[in-house]
């Protein structure tokens, strides 16, 4: 895991290239606060599966969905 000011400056850099020129990317991490914070879409594995998948916003925000509720703790 990163530093938080490397975290933070890692983010804005990433966000700041994203809206400049429209790329996607896979990012891989373990950190669900930094993903929060850069992805659209997430996929959530265990074991080497997806066990979810959506927008961030519905995998954060919804309360229907508690898959991912172990990794949040």
């Amino acid at each position: 895991m990163l530093a938080p000011p490397n975290s933070a400056n890692l983010m804005r850099l990433i966000k700041g290239i994203q809206n400049e020129t429209a790329f996607s990317m896979l990012f891989v991490t373990h950190d669900l606060p930094l993903a929060q914070k850069i992805a659209d879409r997430l996929y959530i594995m265990q074991n080497f599966k997806i066990i979810e998948e959506g927008s961030t916003a519905i995998i954060f925000y919804c309360q229907s969905i508690h898959l991912h509720n172990s990794l949040l703790a």
